[in-house]
């Protein structure tokens, strides 16, 4: 099975790919000079390559940003180009969903124009501002596509629910047995669906024959798991809240600038009617902020275990944290110059948080932002596909859910339970035969539990 990407041939993937450079990297450059400021502790719009490269600090900070913001940006653009390709090809089935994710789109289009734009003046702040108004609106559309198909796609939710719920939770007492199911089998759909049908269907005779004395297949969640997820949403609710300043401030700006092409402004608005505007624009980068930032379900935290074993990997996440960690300086120096201008938040930057927790915050949201966002990239996959484990079938769907079939697995009585009540289920006829002799001989019965 290949990635979904490379089944979209008529898109011109390498075509694809160098406009997503250009515009990923392109989109770096205003990044670099609000890192360029952090570091030099001056104003962004002070800010030329003269200055960015005085010290050393300053250097690396333009290095770092200018590598992972334009790897940020190339990576989610040419994912977001198939995104807007996919979703208008089904945008007469899903008509609502797509001027859903288009209106919210453009509106977080406007908040990255203004961000991209403030650096500089005239005829550069808007070609800037026009390269930050298209990247930041792709890399929404897909936010929000993504977002909108979590919430309302039943297909989606249920293959999410067999990966996360089910093949990660497998007991360890069992991994052993089940590795020798795949072995010798290329990973393909086939061998998915033939695998997965298996697993269920042990899943349901140990089910119904507890007095054997074998464990359940599958374990509930632990309490160290639940901790880790609550832990990640208030860590992620709580960056989102104080960045989400920054957001509603670039939104309501570019409202305003879009406002100042009629001859209009907005001025004379008071302060809530501001605040309104400003979150209701920048409620997709929003949104986008608080689905990113994850410390545990990290990519490089998720492999960690892996990545220690393998040098290389370990030196490729070194350096991925160090330059990611030079790249946040552009979100601190775009949180200091929104609190030392005229802003709609004024009474509230003015204060300790505003000068200290504000700025702090945008650090380590920007950080873990870049982590999880190239961590997938740079850290090799090692999927072995010609005798995959079930590691490496997990890697594979997390990757490419469309080759899990729904319907196939959801008529499965293992997820029926009021089928399982009213009648004694059957497993296929070719699992009945062997199904005892082959549990007490890969079990070993309970002398290998």
């Amino acid at each position: 099975m290949q990635p979904r990407i490379s089944r979209c041939p008529n898109l011109g993937r390498y075509v694809t790919t160098a406009v997503a450079a250009i515009a990923g990297f392109g989109s770096a450059i205003p990044n670099i000079s609000y890192a360029v400021a952090t570091a030099l502790k001056i104003s962004p719009t002070d800010v030329s390559f003269a200055v960015a490269f005085k010290n050393a600090s300053a250097a690396f900070a333009t290095l770092g940003t200018g590598l992972v913001s334009g790897f940020f940006g190339m990576r989610y653009s040419k994912l977001a180009a198939y995104t807007i390709v996919d979703e208008i090809h089904q945008s007469k089935k899903h008509p609502i969903r797509f001027i859903t994710e288009s209106i919210m789109a453009f509106n977080a289009a406007l908040a990255g124009g203004t961000i991209s734009g403030d650096p500089y003046s005239g005829v550069i702040q808007w070609g800037a501002r026009a390269l930050g108004f298209t990247v930041v609106g792709s890399l929404s559309f897909m936010g929000m596509c993504n977002y909108i198909k979590k919430l309302t796609d039943k297909d989606l939710a249920f293959k999410l629910l067999i990966i996360n719920t089910y093949l990660k939770h497998i007991n360890p007492k069992y991994k052993v047995m089940i590795n020798t199911w795949l072995q010798g089998r290329e990973l393909n759909e086939e061998t998915l669906h033939d695998f997965l049908e298996r697993l269920f269907n042990l899943a349901e005779y140990l089910k119904n024959n507890k007095a054997l004395g074998f464990p359940p297949l599958f374990n509930e969640r632990s309490t160290s798991e639940r901790a880790q997820a609550a832990a990640d949403n208030v860590a992620s609710f709580v960056l989102t809240a104080i960045c989400s300043i920054i957001y509603a401030e670039s939104a309501f700006d570019g409202v305003n600038i879009l406002f100042n092409l009629f001859n209009r402004n907005l001025d004379h608005l008071p302060d809530y009617g501001k605040w309104g505007i400003g979150y209701f624009v920048g409620l997709p980068l929003i949104l986008f902020v608080f689905l990113t930032v994850e410390f545990f379900n990290s990519p490089l935290v998720k492999r960690f275990p892996e990545i220690r074993k393998k040098p290389g990997e370990l030196i490729k996440s070194l350096f991925l944290i160090a330059f990611c960690l030079a790249n946040a300086e552009w979100y601190e120096g775009l949180a200091n110059l929104i609190r030392t201008n005229k802003n709609i938040f004024s009474g509230l930057l003015d204060t300790e948080f505003g000068s200290v927790v504000f700025p702090w915050a945008a650090f380590i949201t920007c950080f873990v932002m870049g982590v999880n966002g190239l961590a997938p990239e740079i850290l090799s996959q090692n999927i072995n596909w010609a005798s995959p484990t079930l590691d490496d079938l997990i890697k594979c769907l997390e990757g490419d859910l469309i080759h899990l079939d729904v319907e196939r697995m959801r008529q499965h009585v293992f997820f029926k339970p009021q089928a399982r009540q009213e009648e004694k289920v059957v497993p296929r006829t070719d699992d009945v035969k062997t199904m005892d002799a082959q549990v007490d001989i890969e079990l070993g019965l309970s002398s290998r539990l």
